[in-house]
């Protein structure tokens, strides 16, 4: 079991946390506009405009906490996509428990029927992001 790379772990996180920005913002103006999700996040970011730069940073910081994920569960699982969809699917899973309870007590204005959907459909995006962001890993 080697040491964890942590440059790569931080350079790969990074990559990872943009794929899934831009995905996201594909997917959010291009399939998810009758969900609401859209509408409400845009009146959030009216009311602060700095939340667009917060959450690209918090998609940064949760590449990171991926990579990082995968890196760990690599020595155990052994590389390779089958470790970085874990990696992907246990970070979306932490991902929408917090962002689902920031929305029931109205930290973030989304209705939590705005969630369902969007939720779903960013499973996919945030696998792709893993794989992509674990692809370039090397310890």
């Amino acid at each position: 079991m080697g040491k964890m790379n942590w440059g790569r772990v931080v350079l790969c996180g990074i990559v990872a946390g943009t794929v899934y920005t831009i995905l996201g913002v594909f997917l959010s103006y291009f399939a998810l506009q009758e969900t609401g999700f859209v509408q409400a996040n845009l009146t959030g970011y009216r009311r602060a405009p700095w939340n667009i730069l917060s959450n690209f940073i918090l998609n940064l910081m949760a590449g990171v906490w991926t990579i990082w994920l995968y890196a760990s569960i690599r020595p155990r699982y052994g590389p390779g996509l089958k470790t970085a969809v874990m990696a992907g699917v246990a970070a979306w899973l932490l991902i929408i428990v917090i962002v689902v309870q920031l929305a029931s007590v109205q930290v973030i204005p989304l209705p939590l029927r705005a969630l369902v959907i969007p939720a779903a459909a960013f499973l996919l995006v945030w696998v792709v992001a893993s794989v992509v962001g674990a692809w370039q890993y090397k310890e």
